[in-house]
């Protein structure tokens, strides 16, 4: 399950998907858990959502709502893009209030050394280059 938006982000589809074939099964004008409780009760045969084992989603509360409603057996999986958007922003914020605090410090050569990691942070390591590897 994700949206799609056209117009300049003022209007949205809510699609659902089939993850064996790839191939959009089902839509929907909106992006809320009203929109998406139709595909429940509206499209899919009585008991069917019952018998969901997974829904994958991106993190919008509306589609988990929907879900815990209408087929509250199935796990949820979210989008890896989305987690990992999620765990980098933490990092930035971890790392930018260290920096910060770094900078206070008596030892200026602490958040000067500290100031560019936060691309070492983000790379893959082995696309790192050895000198930006160092401590």
């Amino acid at each position: 399950m994700d949206e799609i938006s056209w117009r300049r982000h003022h209007k949205y589809l809510t699609l659902v998907s089939d993850h064996d074939t790839g191939k959009i099964v089902w839509g929907t004008e909106g992006k809320h858990a009203a929109a998406l409780g139709t595909f429940f009760t509206d499209t899919l045969p009585a008991g069917a959502a019952q018998r969901i084992e997974a829904v994958s989603m991106d993190l919008g509360p509306a589609y988990v709502k929907a879900v815990r409603e209408h087929a509250p057996q199935a796990t949820i999986c979210f989008d890896p893009f989305h987690v990992v958007k999620l765990a980098t922003d933490a990092l930035d914020d971890v790392r930018r209030q260290v920096w910060q605090h770094a900078r206070s410090l008596s030892d200026k050569q602490i958040a000067k050394t500290y100031r560019g990691a936060r691309w070492a942070l983000l790379k893959n390591p082995e696309a790192c280059p050895p000198s930006r590897l160092r401590h």
